[in-house]
Order: C-alpha cells, then structure tokens, then sequence
C-alpha cells in the first residue's frame, strides 16, 4: 500500500460481530475485513491543496464462496476467498471485490452500497 494513505474498515471480529479499525499500511488491515474505504492523496508531497481521492471496496460473494480482504506483513492488501467448506475449493475468481471511487467520501459510499 502507499504511504500517502489512510484508511478506515469494518471487519467482523467475532462471529456476529463487527467493528471498525484506522490505520495508514497493509499491516493494519485485520483479517475478516468486510468494508474498506481508503483516502489518498494525488501528490506525494501531501500538500493541502492537493485532490483527495476516496476508494471503498467491497468483498463480494461469487457463487459458493465469499471474499474478505486481508493485510500482510508485505504491506498489501489480499482478498481471502472461502466456502466454509472443505470439500469446494478454487484459486480463482471473476468478481470478487466492488470497487468505487470519487472526491466526496460520502457519495463514494452512497454510491458503492447501491
């Protein structure tokens, strides 16, 4: 992940439960992550003048399985793919995580839940 980040999540963290979590690197993404939304900004430099931009992605469910994201000791994001069931497996997937972006954190959300 860059550096000129920060994000904000909800991941589920006991089995009927969610909670949210900040953080600026791949590291501080927690396992079971079922909603992201991540600010960055356009010029490295950070200047306050400089365009934020705001992406949400959303884990989707494909057929028998489901998507979560996922940080790593790498500093990325991953998108961990289950069916609670050991018998179906995959290492593939066509449409895994929704992705939507804009200036107004607001509509991005709006428009990305609809």
């Amino acid at each position: 992940m860059n550096r000129n980040l920060r994000f904000l999540c909800c991941f589920r963290f006991k089995l009927w439960w969610m909670t949210h979590r900040v953080g600026t690197c791949g590291r501080d993404i927690p396992l079971e992550t079922q909603f992201m939304l991540i600010e960055t900004r356009e010029s490295r430099n950070q200047q306050q003048n400089s365009p934020v931009i705001y992406t949400v992605l959303l884990p989707l469910l494909e057929g028998q399985f489901r998507a979560v994201l996922q940080g790593n000791d790498k500093n990325e994001i991953e998108i961990c793919l289950e069916s609670g069931d050991p018998a179906v497996e995959t290492n593939q997937g066509l449409h895994l995580v929704y992705m939507h972006a804009g200036t107004n954190p607001f509509e991005v959300i709006n428009q990305a839940v609809k």
